[in-house]
C-alpha cells in the first residue's frame, strides 16, 4: 500500500487531526466510482460493527472523497485508535475501501509507587482506570487529578502525582506506573481573624468548616474548604 498524489482529485489525501497522520491511501480510485464492500483492518479489541456503525462510505453507494475523508475522522473520534486510514483497492465490479486502524496498547498492569496515606486499592479506585482497557493520556490524567483532590482533602495539599506508560509494541500491551510524592500533611494549629469590628473570632470561625486541630478534630489543611469558607464570611456578613 504506497500512497501516490495524482494531482487535485486523487483519491489519496494526508490529513493531520489531533496530531495523528491519517491517509486515504490508492493510487487507482476515482471520484463516484461504485463501492462494493467496505471492511476492517488492525480492529482486535474494538468490534469492526463499531467501526463500521461511523462510516457513511457504504458497500453499493459512490465513492465520494469528502465523505471517506470525514469517515475516517469519525471513526478516530471513537477514542480507540493512534492512527486510522484507508486502503481502496480497485477490483472488476467496483471499489473495496478497507478502514486500517492501529489501537491504543492495551492496559496490561498499573503499577502504584510512593503510597502511603491512600492505600492502593482506594487510590486505584478514586483512578477509574482499570487493566483490560485502552490506553487514554485524557482519562489517566482524569484520575491523577482525582487522586490529587482526595489528597488534599486529606492534608497533603502539596501532593504530586505523576505517571508513565511502558509500552510493548509486539504485543500493543502497556504497563502503567504511577508515581506518587505525597509531601508533608499540613495540619492547622490556629486560625486567626483580622478586621472583624462587628463580630468576635470565635462567632467567625463558627461558619468556616475549617478547624484548628485538637484531640477530637483532624485539623487537615483543604485549600477547596478554605476557599468555600471565605464565601460562608461573605455570605454571614451580607446576611447580617
Amino acid at each position: 500500500m504506497i500512497p501516490i498524489w495524482r494531482g487535485p482529485r486523487a483519491v489519496n489525501r494526508i490529513a493531520v487531526v489531533a496530531g495523528v497522520w491519517m491517509v486515504v491511501a490508492s493510487a487507482w480510485a476515482q471520484e463516484g466510482k461504485r463501492v462494493i464492500q467496505v471492511a476492517v483492518s488492525g480492529a482486535k479489541t474494538v468490534a469492526k460493527e463499531t467501526i463500521l456503525a461511523k462510516a457513511q462510505t457504504k458497500a453499493g453507494g459512490p465513492y465520494l472523497d469528502t465523505v471517506v475523508s470525514e469517515d475516517i475522522r469519525r471513526v478516530f473520534a471513537l477514542g480507540y485508535f493512534t492512527n486510522v486510514k484507508v486502503d481502496v483497492e480497485e477490483l472488476p465490479d467496483g471499489l473495496k475501501l478497507t478502514f486500517v486502524v492501529k489501537e491504543k496498547p492495551t492496559l496490561a498492569a498499573i503499577e502504584v509507587e510512593g503510597n502511603r496515606a491512600l492505600r492502593a486499592p482506594r487510590l486505584l479506585e478514586l483512578f477509574a482506570v482499570a487493566k483490560g482497557e485502552l490506553y487514554d493520556p485524557r482519562k489517566v490524567k482524569e484520575g491523577v487529578d482525582r487522586v490529587k483532590a482526595e489528597y488534599a482533602r486529606k492534608g497533603f495539599s502539596q501532593c504530586e502525582m505523576v505517571s508513565r506508560a511502558q509500552v510493548d509494541e509486539a504485543s500493543n500491551t502497556a504497563t502503567l506506573y504511577l508515581v506518587v510524592d505525597e509531601g508533608s500533611r499540613l495540619r492547622i494549629s490556629q486560625i486567626l481573624v483580622e478586621g472583624n469590628r462587628a463580630f468576635p473570632d470565635r462567632r467567625i470561625r463558627k461558619v468556616m468548616k475549617t478547624k484548628r486541630r485538637r484531640w477530637f478534630l483532624p485539623g487537615v489543611y483543604d485549600e477547596k474548604v478554605l476557599e468555600e469558607d471565605l464565601d460562608r464570611v461573605r455570605a454571614f456578613y451580607r446576611k447580617h
